[in-house]
């Protein structure tokens, strides 16, 4: 099998990312995928499923010494590896925008001394090691929390590197928005109660008893926005606390009956 030449030589850089190149020259999708914020959709994977890509394969195949692109499995470099022309066309596949980095790139590049050597420090060969793996385990991961966890490691080891953020996969979003939803919640609650401006309706010390109209009125005149009414409900719904939903309470406070949500104090 061809070697991989990592981190020596003269090198294409992109984003700050150093891309590998095999012994036939060809360059490494996988860290354009990483140098481009690794978002899933733009896998490389996905790239080499394209009709764009299949046409490219047949283009180039007949004109090379060696084929347009070669795919490594394990060992210390594991990617796939593809011609120059094809590094541009998945350039573009991504964005316009890294279609110019990358162009940029290889400018750079060409106009450097021939004679000049790149060399990555050691330290910072395993910071982008350890950024791939923590971005490829972030994509993988089926759990909001697990991929909330990997994505605050990947996004430090990016800022150490200065590269692009790994985009939050939309479960994790979700479960990021209801936990804000939540911190606001208990923030207007809590003030609130403080305040005396909110009856806990619950007869029982160990709960709460809260009608959600009257918390967002007590919210609003501290001048803490609450989320609209689905937004809000869902995120209390995933809530750890909550025990009873609009649970009619007749309430010591106010000597009626009145719907809550009950949370566990």
């Amino acid at each position: 099998m061809l070697g991989v030449h990592e981190m020596t030589g003269s090198a294409l850089r992109v984003a700050n990312l150093q891309v590998r190149r095999d012994a036939a020259g060809r360059y490494c999708l996988n860290d354009l995928h990483q140098a481009a914020g690794g978002r899933e959709r733009h896998s490389p994977n996905r790239f080499t499923r394209t009709n764009t890509f299949q046409l490219l394969v047949t283009e180039l195949t007949p004109e090379m010494a060696f084929a347009p692109v070669d795919s490594i499995r394990g060992g210390i470099a594991p990617g796939t590896y593809v011609a120059k022309e094809m590094v541009y066309a998945y350039a573009m596949w991504i964005s316009p925008r890294f279609h110019i980095e990358v162009i940029r790139a290889y400018d750079a590049l060409v106009g450097a001394d021939p004679g000049s050597k790149v060399r990555v420090p050691a330290a910072d060969a395993a910071l982008h090691r350890a950024r791939m793996q923590a971005v490829t385990q972030l994509y993988r991961a089926s759990h909001p929390a697990e991929q909330l966890a990997l994505h605050a490691q990947a996004t430090q080891l990016s800022l150490a590197l200065d590269l692009p953020r790994p985009e939050l996969p939309a479960a994790a979003v979700a479960l990021q928005s209801s936990q804000k939803t939540l911190a606001t919640f208990w923030l207007a609650v809590d003030t609130a109660l403080a305040a005396g401006q909110l009856h806990n309706h619950a007869r029982r010390a160990d709960v709460l008893a809260l009608n959600l109209p009257q918390v967002r009125q007590c919210a609003g005149r501290r001048g803490i926005t609450l989320p609209e009414s689905t937004a809000l409900t869902g995120a209390l719904r995933a809530c750890a606390r909550l025990l009873h939903v609009n649970r009619a309470y007749n309430s010591p406070a106010t000597g009626r009956a009145i719907k809550c949500w009950v949370f566990a104090k």
